[in-house]
């Protein structure tokens, strides 16, 4: 997935990947066309993912960001076998855990 290059981010985190460490920064929600946009991006190893999250107001576009981080991180540990962890005593936990936002 591509997103816009984050200029000005909002929000950053460390992760550790093996014996590598991944950035992961979040930018701040924009309005794009009728709806908002919030981009971010994953940085290891000199390799960048760009994304970015619709929705219909800057919160639920910050919330669905979030919610594709975690996603596009569970996929970069499953492919590589490898775990990411945000805090060390939680290994696995990248902190970035899925919202509900189904209401209810």
């Amino acid at each position: 997935m591509n997103g816009p290059k984050i200029i000005d981010p909002i929000a950053q985190r460390k992760l550790t990947f093996g014996r590598s460490s991944i950035i992961v920064q979040i930018g701040r929600p924009e309005i794009s066309e009728d709806d908002f946009m919030c981009a971010y991006s994953i940085s290891s190893g000199g390799q960048e993912k760009l994304g970015h999250a619709m929705g219909m107001d800057s919160v639920q576009a910050l919330q669905l960001a979030l919610v594709s981080i975690e996603i596009d991180l569970k996929a970069l540990a499953r492919s590589s076998g490898q775990e990411i962890t945000w805090l060390e005593d939680t290994p696995g936990n990248t902190g970035f855990s899925a919202l509900n936002l189904g209401g209810n």
